[in-house]
């Protein structure tokens, strides 16, 4: 089972429509469906609170769809790559800004 069918069933099994699934996580309703349709995951925070909101382990939730796993791990890894490059952008900026302000104003 993957994360659509898997909150399909939460979500089932709660005598919930799809609109009051989406009202209770802050979503729309088009959410919710690509949700449970496979165009999109929610996010991780999200699964955490359907997780409590069901008393549903987060792991019944992830576990057996490889490919959310794939895609959190990818969108982790990459929000640590831009963390560095706007670390080492703002330090080449500083340092730029440092040394016009030496070059326009000598002592």
């Amino acid at each position: 089972m993957n994360i659509g069918s898997t909150i399909r069933t939460i979500r089932e099994e709660n005598s919930l429509s799809q609109e009051q699934f989406a009202e209770m996580f802050h979503v729309t309703r088009q959410t919710v469906s690509n949700w449970e349709n496979d165009r999109n995951y929610p996010d991780l925070m999200t699964v955490i609170r359907i997780s409590d909101a069901f008393n549903v382990p987060v792991d019944t939730i992830l576990k057996e769809d490889a490919e959310f796993v794939r895609k959190n791990d990818r969108d982790v890894k990459l929000s640590a790559v831009r963390r560095r490059v706007i670390i080492v952008l703002a330090l080449a900026l500083l340092i730029l800004a440092a040394a016009l302000v030496t070059l326009l104003h000598p002592r």
